[in-house]
């Protein structure tokens, strides 16, 4: 099936496979390894034909992803919506989680404004 992937990627330009063939093969390796079968060997050749005619046609050489930010805030977000997306599946623990946050902030708050009204105003200013 490698072989089948190979030929496929010589459908696209020479510069994109110089750039992105290495890639693409370690790809389909790794999702081979993890399921194989016919329907992954369907999906891939024809994902391939689809988009060899898509960069051969645009009329662009290459289509290249815009990151949104740097790596940092791209790592950030998406650790975002995977909590996000945890957290909707688990309305209970969601729930105690956001509850136990409250708690917790608000008792700081109200520790601190009694030190802070105890310590540092409770003395009269002026001798």
């Amino acid at each position: 099936m490698r072989g089948l992937v190979g030929a496929l990627l010589f459908l696209f330009p020479s510069a994109f496979r110089r750039k992105f063939g290495a890639e693409m093969l370690a790809t389909f390796d790794r999702r081979w390894q993890e399921q194989p079968g016919w329907r992954l060997a369907v999906r891939t050749a024809l994902d391939l034909i689809l988009a060899a005619t898509q960069v051969r046609f645009s009329g662009r050489a290459a289509p290249v992803p815009h990151p949104k930010g740097d790596k940092v805030m791209t790592v950030l977000l998406q650790d975002l919506r995977f909590a996000a997306r945890t957290l909707l599946r688990s309305p209970g623990f969601t729930v105690v989680a956001l509850l136990t946050l409250a708690l917790g902030i608000g008792v700081n708050a109200a520790m601190f404004s009694v030190a802070h009204a105890v310590l540092w105003h409770s003395f009269p200013s002026g001798a």
